[in-house]
């Protein structure tokens, strides 16, 4: 599928080329980064970089599954030329353990100028702050908002498009499936189990992830209401107690 703009973030990775920083793209799943990063790579091309001088890497490729730190930083360093300036763009980089060794390395080592990309889960501001020590910009991605839903999707009926947007909200995988309502809400769903359990509750080290579920589908549902702990407690009883019976 062609990527779709979004000139709101590429302008702020392309203001900040070659300004010396690392810059971290964060975000929730699938919001975009990725995306965001073949777009950053589109317009440098564009630019006149050569290809090979632009070294982009998934690091959730299989290729990749094994890589230490010590991998990553070889292979990065065994594709540039001692004295030429290079581009390093690296998807979802927390999934290689200390990682941040080999991104300080070819920062301090290195003519390249570094882009990465992580989950919210992984890289938050707080420990960004150690991890890069303070040699990094951040730019958070967020999903689309109702102005970029409206170009996105090529709409042009607001009243009709908000609806849609109130309904499915503005994740670009779930806004690609168009007005089919059980492919929207099954690729909704898809990413509400994967954020709730592989990456709120790893994170957080939930020891029962059921009951966790229950309290998130409950404030979800109270949305905009006061909320208490007995309150929680009382529906996660009512609900335990329905479904035993």
């Amino acid at each position: 599928m062609k990527l779709k703009p979004r000139p709101q973030y590429l302008s702020k990775l392309v203001a900040a080329q070659d300004n010396s920083l690392i810059k971290v793209i964060t975000g929730m799943r699938r919001c975009g980064k990725s995306s965001l990063l073949t777009l950053f790579r589109q317009h440098l091309l564009q630019q006149g970089i050569a290809e090979d001088h632009i070294i982009m890497m998934n690091l959730e490729s299989f290729q990749y599954s094994s890589f230490t730190f010590e991998d990553l930083h070889n292979a990065i360093a065994d594709r540039m030329q001692q004295d030429d300036h290079y581009y390093l763009l690296l998807d979802e980089v927390q999934l290689v353990d200390k990682w941040e060794r080999a991104v300080n390395a070819l920062h301090t080592d290195a003519d390249v100028d570094i882009t990465i990309t992580g989950s919210n889960a992984y890289l938050l501001s707080s420990q960004l702050a150690t991890l890069l020590s303070g040699r990094y910009m951040e730019i958070n991605v967020f999903p689309l908002s109702f102005a970029e839903f409206m170009a996105y999707a090529d709409l042009t009926d607001e009243n009709a498009a908000f609806e849609r947007y109130t309904r499915y909200g503005g994740l670009p995988p779930v806004v690609n499936q168009g007005t089919d309502q059980n492919l929207a809400y099954t690729v909704l769903s898809g990413i509400y189990d994967t954020i709730l359990v592989r990456d709120i509750s790893q994170f957080l080290q939930v020891r029962n992830p059921l009951v966790f579920n229950d309290v998130a589908r409950y404030l979800a549902d109270t949305a905009g209401s006061p909320v208490s702990t007995s309150k929680i407690e009382k529906s996660i009883e009512k609900r335990a107690s329905t479904s035993f019976k």
